[in-house]
């Protein structure tokens, strides 16, 4: 008799120690869910970080300020830079 209740709290145990892995995997999975998110939003806005620092510089020998249209260009090119981004990440399945 004695045996057999040990038996059973041994086969409970492991069950009880495959319940607490599987909960962890469930949080890590999410987890990593996440930071692949945040890792794709951040790279894709870094490079638009930077074009908007630097022509929001405001510099007066800067010639680009002269030119007309610099404004829509410049939105142009970073919507194109951040779908292009997108449009690449898609393809390798991270998004």
């Amino acid at each position: 008799m004695r045996y057999h209740v040990m038996d059973n709290v041994d086969g409970l145990r492991d069950n009880l120690t495959g319940l607490v892995d599987l909960q962890l995997n469930q949080h890590s999975t999410r987890l990593n869910e996440v930071m692949k998110f945040l890792t794709i939003f951040s790279t894709i806005f870094l490079p638009l970080s930077f074009l908007t620092g630097f022509l929001g510089m405001n510099l007066r020998d800067m010639s680009e300020l002269g030119w007309p249209h610099v404004q829509p260009l410049t939105i142009a090119v970073m919507m194109t830079v951040a779908a292009s981004m997108l449009m690449f990440f898609k393809r390798k399945g991270w998004f």
